[in-house]
């Protein structure tokens, strides 16, 4: 295990840091800010006039608190031997076991002529142990008779992000942008739910949501040796099948795919700023 993610990681316990952009990005492009948020660091500035990835993972990372204020960071960062890239370094973390059901999407709209068979592509992104993704093969209906379940242990669910992305392929065989939903993992809420879409800029889509039934369930971590080495097979999350019945007279429609929030949003200090860690 290398000593460079501590050393960073308990550099920022006490000390604040500003990751940009590099100015050779003429284009506008932005780096993962995944890594930079595992290491601790507090301000991670991204090119916003760029609709990527990255910029759909910093929407998401904000919307844990109405987009106002600091997001604290988790307290299991402020262990004194936490690693991002070895989850046998955590403590007082509980994993989790998330299944997904995609059940049917409406409203799929595409700037261009012509019909669309559009595809998901399903991924966890966070500490890299967390990371997996899924996609579905075009030619597969969404028809509630067939069953697309997939299931996936999160193991740092606090660092982790669903993102969904919508696509589908044109006349040479190539992806291409439909729709889009990111969300951090500690915000799901289980049962039947209608996540809406939107586009590069995480602006919504008129009308347009998926409807997918999504449970989650505290999962039973077996105890690794933290002398011996970690069983690398073991950490790689490969997404399953799993059944379901699936009752569509018991879908409310005032569901929400958020926990409920306070009425009024109230700014937080961010731990570093703290005179002592936690």
């Amino acid at each position: 295990m290398s000593s460079l993610p501590l050393i960073i990681n308990n550099y920022h316990k006490t000390q604040l840091s500003r990751v940009y952009p590099k100015g050779s990005r003429i284009d506008s492009s932005n780096y993962d800010p995944l890594k930079m948020w595992n290491a601790g660091v507090q301000m991670v500035a991204l090119n916003y006039q760029t609709g990527d990835r990255a910029m759909q993972l910093n929407q998401a990372r904000f919307s844990q608190n109405g987009r106002c204020g600091y997001v604290l960071r988790p307290k299991c960062m402020f262990d004194d031997n936490f690693d991002p890239y070895d989850r046998r370094t955590l403590k007082d973390v509980e994993p989790l076991t998330l299944t997904i059901q995609i059940l049917t999407f409406r409203h799929i709209m595409k700037t261009s002529k012509g019909n669309v068979n559009p595809f998901i592509e399903l991924e966890i992104v966070g500490a890299e142990y967390d990371c997996v993704s899924y996609k579905t093969s075009s030619k597969e209906r969404f028809d509630p008779d067939d069953d697309l379940s997939y299931v996936w242990t999160v193991y740092n669910p606090e660092l982790a992000f669903i993102r969904i992305v919508v696509q589908y392929e044109d006349m040479f065989g190539d992806p291409k942008f439909l729709a889009q939903a990111t969300y951090p993992i500690t915000c799901l809420r289980p049962g039947y739910r209608s996540i809406p879409l939107k586009n590069e800029f995480s602006e919504e889509l008129e009308l347009s949501c998926l409807l997918v039934h999504i449970d989650i369930q505290k999962h039973s971590q077996e105890v690794i040796n933290p002398n011996s080495n970690p069983p690398w097979g073991s950490l790689t999350n490969s997404p399953q099948r799993v059944e379901d019945d699936i009752d569509f007279l018991s879908i409310p429609s005032s569901y929400k795919l958020f926990r409920k929030e306070d009425q009024e949003s109230q700014e937080m200090p961010h731990r570093c700023l703290q005179s002592k860690p936690d």
